[in-house]
């Protein structure tokens, strides 16, 4: 059979997510995969809104979802084929998050973006809790489906989104952004150049989190300083299931500075640090910017110092 869709748009494939969280559990796992392997199969779906709207803005799509001990967790999930983000889109996300936390409403939620691969360069700078690909949607499709023409028109539909996303896509830049990120890279270089945050280029707005590369540093792990949220993550990639593993090993090492917890996938050794404003200039809040730089060093520095302890767990880890 041949479908020909000659334009898709950003609300049906809304849509198209709506139905299946309604209606296939192994959907809503794919979703779950991306935050902690551990929860898949442990959360039943019993709320679908798409496009809901509150003070803080419109969610493209909330999913409420239940756990056998009675604990609610809500996917706030934005769905972009080449549109830009709106001014404090994320920031705004976060926020209603928040209020349903305050409220009662949910035990958590996780902010989902789902995009084509060739929405953006820079996904690593998103704050987001997790991204899942139109590509990864139209595998699940064809692996997940027995009715071969229902998961031909369904793939179609996205195939077209994906063709639309590399035709019509380019970085939007958002020049608040961009200049925030360059002004904090000539703070790095004044402070503390040994971090070796990359000179960055344009970016889209919400990007707020910045990794650095040090040398000496493994693989591994990353460091990354989330100022949207005050965090400063030494974050150790696809371990989230051994957290517990990472706390014992790094117990010897671990002040009350410090916390160890899950964030998506991985594992992080968190510390806080002030929060800084994406639409303010760095300038007028240079102290808050410093300060959050110093202590991203003393992260590394940290790291260095304990580097031995580090690499067991390493080895624990493998």
């Amino acid at each position: 059979m041949e479908f020909r869709i000659a334009d898709v748009k950003e609300k049906e494939i809304d849509f198209l997510l709506a139905e299946e969280f309604a209606s296939s559990p192994s959907f809503t796992d794919l979703f779950l995969s991306k935050i902690d392997d551990q929860s898949t199969g442990r959360f039943t779906v019993n709320k679908v809104y798409r496009s809901h709207t509150d003070t803080y803005g419109e969610s493209d799509l909330e999913v409420y979802l239940s756990s056998a001990n009675g604990k609610t967790l809500i996917l706030l999930i934005e769905n972009k084929i080449a549109a830009q983000f709106q001014s404090d889109q994320l920031i705004r996300y976060k926020q209603r998050g928040d209020k349903y936390l305050r409220q009662g409403t949910c035990d958590a939620y996780k902010i989902i973006l789902v995009a084509p691969q060739a929405y953006s360069d820079d996904f690593d700078s998103l704050d987001v809790d997790a991204i899942v690909f139109y590509e990864e949607l139209k595998d699940w499709y064809n692996q997940s489906y027995e009715n071969a023409d229902r998961a031909k028109f369904k793939t179609s539909l996205l195939e077209r989104a994906l063709q639309k996303a590399t035709q019509g896509y380019q970085l939007i830049e958002d020049e608040t952004a961009s200049k925030f990120w360059k002004d904090y890279w000539k703070v790095v270089n004044e402070v503390a150049p040994i971090l070796n945050m990359p000179t960055p280029g344009k970016k889209p707005s919400g990007s707020s989190f910045i990794y650095f590369y040090p040398p000496d540093f493994p693989s591994r792990f990353s460091l990354i300083h989330k100022f949207t949220y005050g965090n400063i993550d030494l974050q150790i990639a696809n371990v989230a299931s051994k957290t517990g593993l990472v706390r014992q090993s790094l117990s010897s090492i671990i002040t009350d500075q410090f916390t160890i917890q899950q964030a998506g996938k991985s594992a992080v050794i968190r510390k806080k640090a002030p929060v800084l404003d994406l639409n303010r200039t760095v300038e007028s809040q240079l102290n808050k910017v410093t300060q959050s730089i110093h202590e991203v060093n003393k992260i590394y520095k940290w790291y260095l110092e304990h580097k031995g302890v580090f690499q067991k767990l390493e080895k624990h880890l493998d």
